[in-house]
């Protein structure tokens, strides 16, 4: 589906600006390629520029990216002194960003660095809101440990919004920096940025666009804390939906409530 797209959009790639913001926590033996992947697949483009944020890594992580700024001209490297967390490390990315385009992307080379342009196409030629890389994992890519919480968290999140939603929280999608802003009040420095811009985003009724992309197993170890992290979420969820449809969130309290009080 990536090909299709790009050969399809590609004559109006060169009107376009983007910025790709590049979140990394010791991600030593990932985020060179990700970086000269994500500059190879933008060289037809003539106004972009990535945002690589180090989030307090204590690996080699800043030192690689440093070296990779002296060659690319269009990188900036942005450093926190301690790890704040994957969605501060993202808000210090899109807050300096020059486009109002923002595209982001893990450092740990789980998603192809090529996905990133046919999300922009995508996001161009339909004037989404947000188009988000739904992940078609390939076998071993992910942690069978976190699918059934998955499952459940995704099924519940497609209750609050009324929508289908075919990945809650990938870590590849495109967005307008000009939306993303204005609910930067309730999205959390961590991990769970992502699963709270996408409902926020459809809860609000913007244009939310899905594609389906290659998802890889990880370099390095996941920085998630399966069973603290799945609590977090499903809090987050709960937190999010009674924002924007507190209706069904709390409707089946209730039922479940005046069940057990009959």
């Amino acid at each position: 589906s990536v090909n299709i797209l790009r050969s399809r959009i590609v004559s109006n790639l060169p009107m376009y600006d983007v910025s790709i913001i590049v979140p990394c926590f010791n991600e030593e033996n990932g985020i060179r390629d990700v970086i000269l992947g994500v500059d190879a697949t933008l060289i037809q483009i003539p106004s972009w520029e990535i945002i690589a944020v180090n989030d307090g890594s204590t690996d080699r992580s800043e030192s690689i990216l440093l070296e990779l700024q002296g060659q690319i001209s269009n990188l900036q490297v942005l450093s926190h002194e301690v790890n704040r967390g994957y969605g501060a490390a993202l808000k210090t990315g899109i807050q300096k960003a020059r486009s109002d385009s923002i595209a982001i992307i893990d450092a740990d080379k789980t998603y192809p660095t090529g996905a990133v342009t046919a999300l922009l196409e995508l996001f161009l030629e339909q004037g989404a809101d947000m188009v988000v890389g739904a992940r078609q994992s390939t076998p071993g890519a992910g942690s069978q440990l976190r699918a059934i919480p998955k499952w459940i968290m995704r099924r519940y999140s497609e209750w609050i919004v009324n929508k289908p939603i075919p990945d809650l929280n990938s870590g590849l999608r495109v967005f307008r920096k000009s939306i993303a802003q204005r609910f930067f009040g309730i999205l959390p420095n961590g991990f769970s940025f992502t699963t709270t811009i996408t409902l926020a985003m459809m809860g609000n009724f913007y244009d939310v666009r899905f594609v389906p992309v290659e998802y890889r197993k990880r370099v390095g170890y996941s920085k998630i804390r399966p069973l603290h992290d799945t609590l977090r979420f499903f809090n987050l969820i709960i937190r999010t939906g009674i924002y924007f449809a507190p209706y069904r969130v709390l409707a089946p309290i209730a039922l479940l409530f005046g069940a057990l009080s009959f």
